[in-house]
């Protein structure tokens, strides 16, 4: 550790304490406000090929000044970074008159430098704050970043403040942005009212960035429309007899909409479009970016109630459709991604809640995370490779492998 940043520990009368799935924090003992900070370092101008959601305009620190600003270092094919950047719309919108998250849009792969694919990332993943397009990582490159994702804090009088990698930095970031704030406010520097985000010109079309879809099975060529309370409320074509409709993941929609056998002819749309997690009737259930598609067996479905499951992604959940009213229900998951290791995370562990599984979530990565036997081999897994890993105990008592949520630094 550097020497300034021991020196610094020291004066604040602090303990480090290393517990357990909670890994290392720094406990103050004495009011940190009154500890000398380190000495502070001017944020650098944000320099790259252009912007987007801003209406054209180029923005710079200027722009920002007497604002809190986040500077997210993303790559759009980057799953730690799509997380963070569900994490940041609570934030953004708690904290919408004096918080600014711009977002640096660092490529990690050549297809990702492409300005039309970053354009249809930016509109897919439904980024409502500007985003600077660094393709040469030259603004990357001043900031010191090392891992995609990277999120550095400016304060509103310019000064980098915060800088950390990985996701499951909500907690940490919503107790700085609330001392700034209330900080600045006392200082007279801080500043409210709209950011430079300008949204973008909305499109109209049936369908979305589709992810995924299935052939339903046969029906009659007239299908009858049953409503919420159960009452026909009309009837539809299905195509020719013996061919089955098709149903599409609308990710981009937020919703599941069934088309004739044609593939072209709208028949219906479950889900109301707006991101959410809602279980009820096709006009009222929500999904976030729901993606994979999968027909329950028929010797199941009238035993569980549904017909099709549905890998809810954003929302980490997976959730079953029934095709006869097209009612929703949530079918595992809680809503809310399992952070390894994150401080949302820190409970009052017993060996036996050690013993059970914490968690599988829907995504492209998945972890899982068990305490088996003693004398057997124990630790998150991960399908993909991660930037680092290290060594920490359990609540149990036995060492595990813990890995850093992130990507690894780039290769040039």
């Amino acid at each position: 550790m550097h020497p300034d940043v021991l020196s610094w520990i020291a004066a604040a009368e602090c303990r480090l304490d290393v517990t357990g799935w909670s890994g290392a924090a720094i406990v103050f003992t004495t009011d940190v406000t009154s500890i000398p900070r380190l000495p502070r370092v001017r944020a650098s101008e944000l320099v790259g090929r252009g912007w987007l959601n801003t209406g054209g305009r180029t923005v710079t620190l200027a722009d920002l000044r007497g604002k809190v600003v986040v500077l997210d270092f993303w790559t759009f094919c980057c799953i730690n970074c799509l997380h963070v950047l569900d994490e940041l719309r609570a934030l953004e919108a708690a904290h919408r008159d004096v918080l600014v998250v711009v977002g640096v849009h660092s490529p990690k792969f050549v297809h990702e430098a492409d300005p039309g694919a970053l354009a249809a990332a930016v509109e897919r993943y439904e980024v409502h704050h500007p985003v600077l397009d660094d393709p040469e990582l030259t603004t990357w490159s001043a900031y010191g970043a090392r891992a995609w994702p990277t999120l550095v804090v400016v304060d509103p009088e310019g000064y980098i403040v915060g800088h950390m990698a990985g996701e499951g930095h909500t907690h940490h970031l919503e107790v700085l942005i609330g001392e700034l704030v209330a900080e600045h406010e006392a200082k007279g520097t801080l500043h409210s009212g709209y950011g430079p985000y300008v949204p973008p010109a909305a499109h109209s079309s049936t369908l979305r960035f589709p992810a995924k879809v299935i052939r339903l099975p046969p029906t009659p060529a007239v299908l009858e429309l049953i409503g919420d309370d159960g009452a026909p409320i009309g009837s539809r074509s299905a195509g020719p007899e013996g061919q089955g409709t098709l149903l599409v993941a609308d990710a981009g929609h937020h919703s599941l909409v069934e088309l004739a056998a044609d593939g072209e002819t709208l028949l219906r749309r479950i889900g109301s479009g707006e991101r959410g997690l809602v279980d009820g009737g096709p006009g009222e259930a929500r999904f976030a970016e729901p993606n994979g598609l999968c027909l329950v067996p028929d010797e199941l479905r009238g035993r569980l109630g549904y017909d099709v499951l549905v890998a809810d992604t954003a929302n980490h959940v997976l959730r079953g459709v029934r095709l006869a009213d097209g009612g929703v229900t949530t079918v595992a998951g809680t809503g809310e991604q399992y952070m390894v290791g994150g401080s949302e995370n820190v409970r009052a562990w017993t060996t036996a809640s050690c013993r059970t599984a914490a968690a599988a979530r829907v995504s492209t990565h998945r972890w899982t995370c068990a305490c088996p036997p003693r004398g057997t081999s124990h630790g998150p897994r991960r399908s993909r490779g991660s930037s680092s890993r290290w060594r920490a105990a359990t609540p149990c008592g036995r060492s595990t492998t813990r890995r850093a949520r992130c990507c690894g630094s780039p290769g040039r």
